[in-house]
């Protein structure tokens, strides 16, 4: 059974206030015939740098330092100027001359960083590391784009030779927001089998659906690391009244903690179905370890082990054997290459085994699913994405009473179009079926769904 989660929403306002009147009691210092004379060479040089003059710039920059060489901004415009002409060893120097000359925490680590950026830009990749690792202790609650760089490179995102990210101020957090909603059609939501649907009209079995969904999520920094949290919130109403007691309500919590190769998470999920009233279907708690074992532009390959404990609720009067409270691990490898927004794919290998109370649900199974996302060829005017998926999923019951052996194989094709700012319309269409050893575990489904998704933050 297919049950959809999508986005919601907490608002996170803030409020500055500001006194002029108290600052314009304190009147600025005059300004020196020096200070004069750097903003005029700043703002021609700015000029000759926007109409790609650096020839120019460089020389009126280079004069007048040749005067007054204390002046920190006129070196990090040199620098930028150099960068540009393609003088990286020149350009290094001015960095590192800003660097010296700074006072100040902010501006000394921004020119110590633009030292490291040249020093990599230029092939000096472990000189680089060596400058931003001495950055680190000084970074404090103002930046961690040196420890973030350093990350990166240790990963291979960045490599000897390529640009280090933009410096950034820490982030005092950022909260995203999403909802949407969903509506369509499934042929067999009670996954009734094979033979018994054959017999069963699609009235009886299939229903209309409208599924609303919200998200919130949170990203920050916490205990001196970075983390990012989320809730989702989904509730599937089937508008046959033969299948009502499928209608759904599910929660999700996760977070994560880690700005480096290692992550940390935790997450909870809990379902609720209709049995007139809704009750907990079932409950999980859950963390898992996530390593980035490689990571380029366009490529990312990771590992991650997730363990979790589970409680199905509603089992408890089917039988003893039938309690699938227990405990889940499961091994996850996934290769991502990215092309763009766009066009990428995705490709996951899932090791799974799980330890029940109840003998029949106690399996070793293996997951693999695809997902590609493209262009269509000839209709980029349009603005129109294709998005294809497939999954092949094996299980095997060890201590089942009927040996059970599941394949669960499903397909899938879309087409996603941007209607506006945060805007996503989605046409979706799927089709799943689960070959058992089994009977009455053996099914298809065919499922057709339109969902409108919008990102409020």
């Amino acid at each position: 059974m297919k049950f959809c989660s999508i986005f919601l929403t907490l608002l996170a306002v803030s409020t500055a206030l500001f006194y002029p009147n108290v600052f314009a009691q304190t009147p600025a210092p005059e300004k020196t015939k020096a200070d004069t004379n750097r903003e005029v060479i700043g703002t021609y040089a700015r000029i000759y740098l926007e109409a790609q003059e650096y020839a120019r710039a460089e020389q009126m920059i280079s004069e007048y330092l040749i005067l007054d060489s204390v002046d920190g901004n006129l070196w990090i415009l040199l620098g930028e100027t150099q960068i540009k002409a393609h003088k990286l060893s020149q350009a290094c120097f001015s960095f590192q001359k800003a660097a010296a000359l700074y006072q100040d925490r902010e501006n000394k680590l921004y020119a110590s960083y633009l030292f490291a950026d040249c020093l990599n830009q230029g092939g000096r990749s472990e000189e680089a590391k060596v400058v931003l690792k001495q950055m680190i202790p000084d970074q404090g609650d103002l930046t961690t784009a040196p420890q973030d760089a350093l990350n990166q490179m240790k990963v291979g995102t960045i490599r000897s030779g390529q640009a280090l990210p933009d410096f950034r101020r820490r982030s005092r957090g950022k909260w995203r927001v999403s909802a949407a909603i969903g509506t369509g059609f499934d042929s067999n939501v009670l996954l009734v089998d094979e033979d018994v649907m054959n017999n069963t009209s699609v009235s009886d079995r299939g229903s209309f659906f409208v599924t609303p969904a919200v998200q919130v999520g949170y990203l920050g920094d916490a205990f001196g690391t970075a983390f990012d949290s989320r809730y989702i919130s989904s509730f599937t109403d089937y508008l046959n009244s033969e299948v009502q007691s499928f209608n759904s309500f599910y929660q999700r919590a996760d977070l994560s903690f880690g700005s480096g190769p290692i992550r940390w998470g935790a997450f909870g999920d809990m379902l609720f179905l209709n049995r007139d009233p809704f009750q907990v279907y079932d409950w999980e708690l859950g963390g898992s370890y996530l390593n980035i074992r490689h990571a380029t532009a366009n490529y990312v390959m990771t590992w991650e082990i997730p363990i979790k404990f589970q409680k199905y609720t509603l089992d408890s009067n089917t039988g003893s054997d039938n309690d699938r409270t227990g405990e889940d691990m499961q091994f996850k490898a996934t290769m991502r290459w990215i092309k763009d927004t766009n066009e990428f794919f995705n490709l996951q290998a899932i090791a799974d085994a799980q330890y029940t109370l109840g003998s029949n649900y106690r399996l070793v199974g293996l997951d693999v699913p695809a997902l590609y996302l493209t262009r269509i060829p000839g209709f980029s005017s349009l603005g129109l994405v294709n998005t294809f998926t497939a999954e092949a999923q094996v299980q095997y019951y060890l201590d089942s009473d009927t040996t059970r052996r599941d394949l669960l194989l499903k397909a899938d094709v879309g087409l996603l179009k941007s209607v506006g700012s945060g805007l996503n319309l989605t046409l979706d269409y799927g089709y799943q079926m689960n070959l058992s050893s089994v009977t009455d575990a053996r099914y298809n489904k065919n499922v057709v769904s339109l969902q409108l998704a919008h990102d409020f933050l």
